[in-house]
This record gives structure tokens, C-alpha cells and sequence, in this order.
């Protein structure tokens, strides 16, 4: 399979879904697993495995006569005063930086805090090769827990929503740890309830001064920053957010906000970045703070640029 197994679990899962849904609606027959597998271009056994194994997410009896993959709703608030962050990837954490969240939430009495996906980096997890030994999952675990204590000093609430170096663990068990569980392993002693998890990639806040915001960490890339907030803001018609790609942006697009949240991993501390070489753009430390709906990039020397 050319396509990684979570990408293949959920195209044929909404196939599942959406098959149940026309034929509670049309009263034909649904699509057999081996329709699903030939639409999906997996085998039918393959199709089949995981049909067997998650369908108790499908609910074949909702009142409406809908057939849903009973999943959690993505994280939303109307709060759009809050600090954005992504991309940590303990424990190669730029802690001047780290420090200088906190210090920025005290000063402008800013309470939430958003971690848009890659907390971890699970290089241990990983399908590439190593290319040196790196820290264990008891190490990240370690380091994770450190730098969400030190940042809960302040801030009252850490949502927290799935990145691709946070599902690598996931992946690797099969999904039989999720992460309200990793939330579990790096909670400090009585504020498990102050981080609030996500197994969604995207998290939104409803502004009423400023609308819809998707605030995302994505599978696309790009080395041109701002192309896939534009591409999104496009295709969601609401301002966007994206992370993953450790750009550093601000802008305007179409009458919407777009922004590439900075990361807050240190480029020189990660391996395949400082032992490699590459045409791809340098990382930029940074992070964005949203102040009533108004979006402001900073990087280590503060904000700048224009606000959106």
C-alpha cells in the first residue's frame, strides 16, 4: 500500500459510512466490502479487517436514519484571546522560546493556550531510518511533561489536538493507546483536567469579532509559506492557521486571515536537519497570540509584522 495505514483506515471508513448513509436513505442494498476495497484500491481482506474492527463507531440505528462513525468532535471555543503554538517536539525544545510563552501569556493576561499538534517527536516510532540513537519514549514523556507543567504555571487551559509525530505512537499500537492517554502520561498531579486532547489534526475558535477560525495541523507542505493556509482558507472559507511546516507567516487572502505558526523545536538539536543537507527552508522559531480575534506573529525578539 502506497498510502500510510491511518490515511487508508479513514478513506475506508467514510466509504463505509457513506455507503450506510445512501442505503438507509434510498433503501438499497449497501456497497459490499469488496466495492469499498476496489474504490479505496486496497484488497477486500484489507477492506474487510478494518471494517470488522471499528464498526462499532458506525451507527446503524441514529434517529435520523443516517448512518455516523461515532467520533469525537473536534475542539472549538468562542475564546479568541489565546496564545498558538506548534511543532514542540520534545525534547529537542528551544527553551528560550518556551520561556518567552509564558512570559508573553503573563504580560498580556492571556489564560489559553493552543498546542496545534507535534508535542512529541517519537523518532523511536518512526518508519524512517535512524540515523543516531536518539531519546526513548520514557525521555520525550519525561520532557513533555516538563515543559506542559512549566507552561500550566500560568495558563489555565492547554488544548492540545494531534500532530504526525504525536500519532507515530499511536500508529505503532494500532491505536490501542489514544490520546487522551498520552495526556495521561504527561499530566502534572491534579491538572489532568487543564489539558484538554484532541485526536482530530484541527481545532477551531469562533470569534465573534472576527469569525471562523481553523486552526490546523495539516499533512500538507509546502516550502513557499502561506500557499496551503491560502489553499484551505479557500477551500473552508474562514480564516486559517497552519503548523507542520515550521513557517513563520502572516497575511491576507480573499478577506480572510492566513498565518504558518512558527515551531518551537531547536533545528539543532534535531538530527536529520543538522546532519543533512537540504533545499528546504531553515525552521523558524515562533508562535502566534490571538488577542480578540486579531492575530499577531512573534518570534524570540517579540512581534511583528502585520496583524490579522
Amino acid at each position: 500500500m502506497g498510502k500510510p495505514d491511518a490515511v487508508l483506515r479513514a478513506q475506508i471508513l467514510e466509504e463505509h459510512q457513506n455507503s450506510l448513509i445512501e442505503s438507509a436513505r434510498s433503501g438499497k442494498p449497501a456497497p459490499s466490502s469488496s466495492e469499498i476495497a476496489k474504490k479505496v484500491g486496497v484488497t477486500k481482506d484489507a477492506a474487510q479487517k478494518i471494517i470488522r474492527r471499528y464498526g462499532e463507531y458506525v451507527d446503524v440505528d441514529s434517529p435520523d436514519a443516517a448512518a455516523k462513525i461515532k467520533l469525537p468532535d473536534p475542539l472549538i471555543t468562542e475564546n479568541d484571546t489565546r496564545v498558538i503554538v506548534a511543532d514542540v517536539h520534545v525534547p529537542a525544545v528551544d527553551w528560550e522560546l518556551a520561556e518567552f510563552i509564558l512570559e508573553t501569556g503573563r504580560k498580556q493576561k492571556i489564560k489559553e493556550l493552543d498546542l496545534v499538534g507535534d508535542l512529541f517527536c517519537q523518532d523511536m516510532f518512526s518508519r524512517h531510518p535512524k540515523i543516531v540513537l536518539g531519546p526513548s519514549f520514557r525521555d520525550e514523556r519525561g520532557e513533555a511533561k516538563r515543559i506542559i507543567s512549566y507552561w500550566l504555571q500560568h495558563f489555565q487551559v492547554i488544548r492540545f489536538c494531534r500532530g504526525n509525530h504525536d500519532e507515530r505512537v499511536i500508529n505503532a499500537m494500532d491505536a490501542q493507546i489514544t490520546m487522551e492517554e498520552l495526556r495521561d502520561l504527561i499530566a502534572p498531579d491534579g491538572k489532568r483536567h487543564r489539558i484538554q486532547p484532541s485526536v482530530h489534526t484541527k481545532m477551531f475558535v469562533n470569534s465573534p469579532r472576527s469569525g471562523m477560525w481553523c486552526l490546523m495541523h495539516q499533512r500538507e507542505y509546502s516550502k513557499f509559506p502561506l500557499r496551503v493556509a491560502c489553499d484551505y482558507a479557500t477551500e473552508l472559507q474562514m480564516n486559517v492557521v497552519c503548523c507542520h511546516q515550521h513557517h513563520n507567516a502572516i497575511g491576507s487572502f480573499k478577506g480572510f486571515t492566513v498565518a504558518d505558526c512558527g515551531c518551537l523545536a531547536d533545528a539543532k538539536q534535531t538530527a536529520y536537519v543538522e546532519l543533512g543537507v537540504s533545499r528546504l527552508p531553515p525552521w523558524q522559531p515562533g508562535f502566534l497570540v490571538m488577542k480578540q480575534g486579531r492575530l499577531i506573529p512573534y518570534n524570540k525578539h517579540g512581534h511583528y509584522g502585520l496583524e490579522g
